[in-house]
């Protein structure tokens, strides 16, 4: 008959059952005073299972336990559910932080599944917007110089400058169109100390 009853209460159900034999050899009151339990307590045990055998005594607990936390709590997870969309941690965090109350998680949870939200709709996940790259048809056609020191040219001198920099420009520029993405790195550097020489002319 044990096998009818539901596996969380089958070990309660074979203890109650070593009670009430207990009870049957030695009596009522010296089971109570032998397990820690009151007599009454014995008795009506006593009777469940004379009655109905070992399904009399499983557990009888209601359906539906009388609420022990506030409405006014209720109503403050229930709009971290719906307005804010938390999960049962941060809901918990919030109710602590917010409003000085301390829930369970579990209990949080179950006010969750009673409200009709046990799980949140996921939205769609947004996919990145892959952004707009400066290309040109050719490799070498633009170049980026970072001005890091603004210098006053002299009238004399600024043609002569401008000439060589507007070589050097163009030999960069035709370097870098003939080795395109596989440009050297001794390459680079011979560039690099091509501008550099240009604005040591310049102090």
């Amino acid at each position: 008959m044990i096998d009818s009853i539901a596996v969380r209460y089958r070990l309660r159900v074979k203890q109650r059952r070593r009670i009430v034999e207990y009870a049957q050899e030695h009596g009522i009151k010296p089971a109570g005073r032998h397990f820690g339990l009151d007599r009454r307590t014995v008795r009506r045990w006593v009777r469940r299972w004379v009655a109905g055998g070992d399904e009399g005594l499983a557990p009888r607990y209601p359906a539906k336990r009388k609420r022990r936390l506030p409405d006014t709590t209720r109503e403050l997870i229930r709009i971290a559910r719906m307005d804010h969309r938390y999960g049962a941690a941060r809901a918990q965090v919030w109710l602590k932080r917010v409003h000085q109350l301390h829930v369970n998680t579990g209990t949080i949870q179950r006010v969750f599944r009673e409200i009709g939200v046990p799980v949140l709709t996921k939205t769609p996940k947004r996919r990145p917007q892959q952004m707009m790259l400066f290309e040109k048809e050719e490799p070498g056609d633009s170049v980026q110089v970072d001005v890091k020191v603004a210098l006053r040219l002299d009238p004399e001198v600024e043609p002569r400058v401008l000439a060589e920099l507007l070589e050097h420009v163009v030999e960069e520029r035709d370097a870098r169109r003939d080795l395109g993405r596989a440009c050297t790195v001794d390459r680079e550097r011979d560039l690099d100390h091509g501008l550099f020489r240009l604005a040591s002319k310049l102090r």
